[in-house]
C-alpha cells in the first residue's frame, strides 16, 4: 500500500460527509487531503490541465493550482476556507510578480 511505503497512514477523516481521504505523514506533521469532487471544480479532467505536477521520488503527482483551491475554497463558502483565501491570494500575487532585483 502507499501509506505503508511513504511511512503515512490514510484515513477517511469524515466519511459521512466526504469522500476525501487524508494521507497523514505523523512524524513531521504533514498531511495530504486527495478529493474526488471539489466545490466550483466543474470536472477533474479541467482541474488537471492547470495542475502543476510535483516530483516524489521517481515519480509525478498532479498538485492543483493556487487558483483553482481559492476557487474551491471560495465557493465552498465554508468560514475554515474562506479564512485563508486572503493568504493565498497575496500568495499567488508573489508568486507570479516578477522579481524586482
Amino acid at each position: 500500500m502507499v501509506a505503508d511505503a511513504l511511512h503515512a497512514k490514510l484515513t477517511q477523516p469524515y466519511p459521512a460527509l466526504s469522500t476525501m481521504f487524508r494521507l497523514d505523514f505523523c512524524e513531521i506533521y504533514f498531511h495530504v487531503d486527495f478529493l474526488a469532487v471539489a466545490d466550483g471544480i466543474s470536472s477533474m479532467a479541467s482541474l488537471r490541465s492547470r495542475a502543476i505536477p510535483v516530483a516524489i521520488g521517481e515519480s509525478q503527482l498532479l498538485v492543483a493550482s493556487l487558483r483553482d483551491i481559492v476557487k474551491s475554497k471560495r465557493e465552498s463558502g465554508r468560514p475554515k476556507d474562506l479564512a485563508v483565501i486572503d493568504v493565498l491570494e497575496k500568495t499567488i500575487a508573489e508568486t507570479e510578480t516578477p522579481n524586482q532585483a
